[in-house]
């Protein structure tokens, strides 16, 4: 299922002295800053946007609230912006998760884990147990799955063979986001005793830190995991020593933090509440994916995304997708300098959705790999 986008024109606001505005033509691919990389028409709303490896293509969920409802995979192609449907299963729910190679994704339907392939093809049930739930997804070598069962914490080959129970749940409730480490030997879950880590191959869990601890993240040198805590984002050592607050914020428990590849720097989404008028006590609730220094320092806003629940960092820590307002857009890490007359005007970029949707009769195009 094909929507092809292109951009009608931009409209940059020279914020000079004397400002004028131009009227120019261009590729997202030349522009800085924020940026809408395509929208969805009438009925779709889209979800939990996540990066391939190589940054070609975004997959993510378009959900469908007009009778019938339904939820399935899309993939885009950030060079060409042609779209298409990946899967036509109904029920996809919650995050998928790119295989480290770039060519699969794992994704959570009809209470099971799913593989299927970038173009389409072999599509795969891997789990034949209800009630499970896929956790960060794949190993860093894409071997292993992780997941949660009974609310116990599995891993299983990346075929759904040689399934095995890591750590029993029955006396305790793990969260639904563990993580692999870097090398792929410890997994790190939260559970309410606090935050521990397991060797995914056998032996007792370690608990790192008592108390609230949430969506953890593993640096990428393997030594430190960053949490959410009812204090804000905190990090420790994978010892159990120097663990600190980095950002006092209220931190949005159900995303992950990420680490940026530089292992400096964490990327996350917090709670933020606007006046809707000035001069009154009236807010609205929205969210900013910020980044911050591992150290505490050089907090500052990447963007605000409104609604939005989920966000994912390209591999190469430059770009950043996030949901928002049913859309799914495309950010420079670095944000943007609203001083500068360019890049202010970013967000004034719309591709048009030239497919016409039909929620009524629910006619749709053909289908072209993105």
């Amino acid at each position: 299922m094909e929507r092809n986008h292109r951009i009608i024109g931009i409209a940059l606001v020279v914020l000079a002295a004397g400002g004028a505005v131009l009227w120019a033509a261009a590729h997202v691919d030349s522009l800085p800053g924020n940026y809408f990389l395509y929208e969805l028409g009438g009925e779709y709303n889209c979800y939990y946007p996540s990066i391939s490896p190589d940054g070609t293509k975004i997959v993510y969920i378009a959900t469908k609230y007009a009778y019938p409802p339904s939820s399935d995979l899309w993939i885009v192609d950030t060079r060409t912006w042609h779209t298409r449907q990946l899967t036509s299963l109904g029920d996809v729910a919650f995050r998928q998760y790119w295989h480290p190679s770039g060519d699969t994704v794992a994704f959570f339907a009809d209470q099971g884990i799913w593989t299927i392939e970038r173009d389409g093809n072999n599509l795969t049930r891997l789990t034949d147990e209800r009630s499970v739930k896929l956790c960060r997804g794949w190993s860093p070598d894409g071997k292993r799955i992780a997941y949660l069962f009974n609310d116990s914490l599995w891993v299983m080959d990346a075929d759904g063979g040689n399934a095995h129970q890591v750590i029993d749940g029955t006396s305790t409730k793990f969260g639904i986001l563990p993580v692999w480490s870097p090398d792929g030997t410890k997994i790190a879950a939260s559970c309410p005793e606090g935050l521990l880590i397991v060797d995914v191959d056998g032996g007792a869990p370690t608990l790192l830190e008592v108390g609230d601890c949430y969506s953890p993240a593993w640096s990428p040198d393997g030594g430190w995991i960053a949490y959410v805590s009812a204090d804000g984002l905190r990090a420790v050592h994978t010892d159990g020593s120097g663990g600190r607050t980095i950002s006092d914020d209220r931190v949005y428990s159900a995303e992950n933090p990420k680490w940026l590849p530089s292992g400096d720097r964490i990327a996350y989404l917090t709670d933020v509440k606007y006046p809707t008028r000035v001069g009154t006590y009236s807010t609205r609730v929205g969210k900013e994916i910020k980044v911050v220094n591992a150290d505490g320092s050089g907090e500052r806003v990447v963007t605000p995304i409104g609604d939005g629940i989920s966000f994912s960092v390209s591999s190469d820590g430059k770009q950043v997708a996030y949901s928002t307002l049913g859309t799914v857009r495309l950010s420079s890490v670095e944000g943007i300098d609203w001083f500068e007359p360019v890049v202010a005007v970013l967000e004034m970029v719309r591709l048009k959705n030239l497919v016409e949707r039909h929620a009524k009769n629910d006619e749709r195009p053909n289908n072209t790999e993105a």
